[in-house]
């Protein structure tokens, strides 16, 4: 089950996803990058427990909706969570006129590497870093 959330329920959930519990992120980090840029953050649910997130906001007022963090807690994984979540996602922000879904990842996020080449996204642009892992490449989904 997905519904929409406060940002209290994202951090939660944030805590419990081993590659983020490392960054400092605060209340107001999170809420400063989307703060008048609106905003849709919901989480998804397996027997009234949470597993997992995802906050997106109007980035670039381009027409495009930024996916800007997303996580399923590992004991959740490979059960096609994060596939109904960007589903929800693309079907939202369609229905409010925007025309692709564009998001940052990392060389070391692997498997949302293979998820964003099998369902469809490319490559618009990339950006190297002191260590290979931490490569940034930008993608973008037409709606």
């Amino acid at each position: 089950m997905l519904k929409k959330v406060l940002l209290e329920e994202c951090l939660k959930i944030n805590k419990l996803i081993p590659e983020y519990n490392k960054e400092k992120y605060s209340y107001d980090y999170f809420a400063s990058r989307y703060k008048g840029k609106n905003p849709l953050l919901f989480a998804a649910y397996s027997e009234k427990a949470p597993v997992g997130y995802m906050i997106s906001y109007d980035k670039y007022n381009d027409s495009s909706f930024y996916c800007w963090m997303t996580g399923v807690i590992p004991q959740h994984r490979n059960q096609g969570i994060l596939k109904k979540m960007m589903l929800f996602l693309e079907k939202t922000a369609k229905k409010q006129g925007y025309k692709s879904i564009k998001l940052t990842t990392r060389n070391m996020r692997r498997a949302m590497l293979a998820y964003l080449v099998k369902y469809g996204y490319n490559i618009i642009d990339f950006s190297a870093q002191s260590k290979i892992k931490h490569n940034k490449s930008i993608w973008e989904k037409e709606l």
